[in-house]
């Protein structure tokens, strides 16, 4: 099989007390949503592979940054902490993403890894050492954007980042807060640099497996 795109991650809870397994059945669920929507992108569906540790395949080296942006909106105050890797196959395309192998398993683990060690949310690692570099780059200064909002801001942002084409006024009316507090809270998050920050990442990601 040609490159393959693979995402391991884990979740970092904060301080607070929270419950785990409520967590875990959010995770399931978030996981689940996922792959019915990006079926047609997957060479096996995303799944937990140990207590709240997750990993998914994908034939679109954005799907699974999709999949990491999808996570952090669903399970906030919760944190996301994730590797991307790119490579081929080792084994035979399973059912199951836990019984795969492969260079793309192997430089996603590595990127966790990094992720770890320069405090970042997500790292890619990937053939192609001058894009792995940008993005890494990019994601990092995304990281520092977002790990500055607040808890309300988490809230309306990631409701507008996640219904295409709704309104301020719209946003509003669902939290009860007026259209100028709506406007207040995605400016102060800088909500339009944020998507466009993703959409460069997202282009990037979508061309890598075709950049062989």
């Amino acid at each position: 099989m040609d490159e393959v795109a693979i995402i391991v991650g884990d979740l970092v809870f904060p301080g607070k007390s929270i419950n785990e397994r409520d967590i875990r059945d959010e995770l399931e669920s978030a996981l689940q949503g996922f792959n019915e929507e990006y079926e047609d992108l997957m060479i096996a569906p995303m799944e937990i592979v140990r207590h709240v540790s997750f990993a998914g395949g994908f034939t679109d080296a954005s799907a699974p940054f999709e999949a990491f942006i999808a996570l952090e909106r669903k399970l906030f105050p919760v944190r996301v902490k994730a590797g991307i890797g790119v490579g081929r196959l080792s084994t035979p395309v399973r059912d199951s993403i836990t019984v795969m192998d492969g260079r793309g398993f192997h430089r996603a683990r590595a990127a966790i890894e990094e992720a770890r060690r320069v405090e970042s949310h997500l790292t890619v690692n990937t053939p192609y050492d001058d894009r792995d570099e940008m993005i890494n780059t990019i994601l990092s200064l995304l990281g520092v954007i977002k790990d500055g909002w607040t808890p309300r801001q988490w809230e309306v942002a990631g409701y507008y980042q996640s219904h295409e084409g709704i309104t301020q006024t719209e946003i509003a009316d669902v939290f009860g807060i007026s259209q100028p507090a709506v406007a207040k809270i995605l400016s102060r998050a800088k909500v339009k640099k944020v998507e466009t920050t993703n959409r460069v990442i997202r282009n990037h990601l979508r061309n890598m497996l075709d950049h062989r």
